[in-house]
């Protein structure tokens, strides 16, 4: 346990911890990094997207599927928690990966996590174009077309980005806010407007087939995704 912890603190010491990585020191504060990372979390869409489509395979089966996914993520946490007592920066995984393990698996964690930014952006960019046009068609009788609707938004967040990281991340916080507490405003409504109802097929897993558990859990860890 010595040698190894001695070991691994010899070899994140080597980089410095006072590397800049060429970004600005002390621009974020606390509120700013945790809006980050509730954001990138996007805890507001994991209910209204994720959880039907992961309930559409798993069925009954739902929650186990995201037992499953909660353990796998916290213990994910747990091993990232380890490395960044001893080296924090930028290139997150990556940089974990390539100073621990050979090349090879530092160049697949990097191009996954490029990869998985890529097409985390995209779908979540394309999923609200495609839900902004219905939207404005059912409340003003007309939407833009998709790419007009999609363009204007990564163009407004990238401006506000540019201008201002500061404002960009405390906006992004209070967007979640908004967002999680008109869920959770719906969700206590029901109960009330539609009376509480014990599930009891859910616990017996009933209808629930192997083969979908694994797409759905693919899905479900998507929740998890900006964690």
């Amino acid at each position: 346990m010595t040698d190894h912890a001695s070991t691994a603190g010899e070899v994140y010491t080597e980089s410095g911890s006072a590397e800049s990585y060429g970004l600005h020191a002390g621009v974020l504060g606390p509120i700013e990094t945790l809006a980050q990372s509730v954001s990138a979390t996007a805890p507001s869409t994991s209910p209204s997207l994720t959880i039907p489509l992961v309930f559409a395979l798993a069925g009954n089966a739902t929650w186990f599927v995201y037992l499953l996914a909660t353990v796998t993520t916290l213990l994910v946490g747990f091993c990232i928690s380890r490395f960044a007592k001893l080296s924090a920066s930028p290139g997150s995984l990556y940089s974990y990966t390539a100073d621990t393990l050979p090349p090879f698996f530092g160049v697949i964690a990097a191009w996954g996590l490029l990869l998985a930014y890529l097409a985390t952006g995209a779908s979540g960019r394309g999923w609200r174009a495609l839900l902004y046009e219905p939207a404005g068609t059912a409340v003003f009788h007309w939407s833009p077309p998709g790419m007009i609707t999609l363009a204007l938004v990564c163009a407004v967040a990238g401006f506000v980005a540019y201008r201002d990281v500061k404002l960009s991340a405390e906006l992004m916080l209070w967007i979640e806010v908004g967002s999680v507490s008109l869920i959770v405003l719906v969700l206590a409504v029901m109960p009330i407007r539609f009376g509480l109802h014990i599930d009891m097929d859910q616990f017996h897993l009933k209808g629930a087939s192997f083969s979908a558990l694994g797409p759905a859990l693919v899905l479900s860890m998507f929740s998890f995704v900006g964690f």
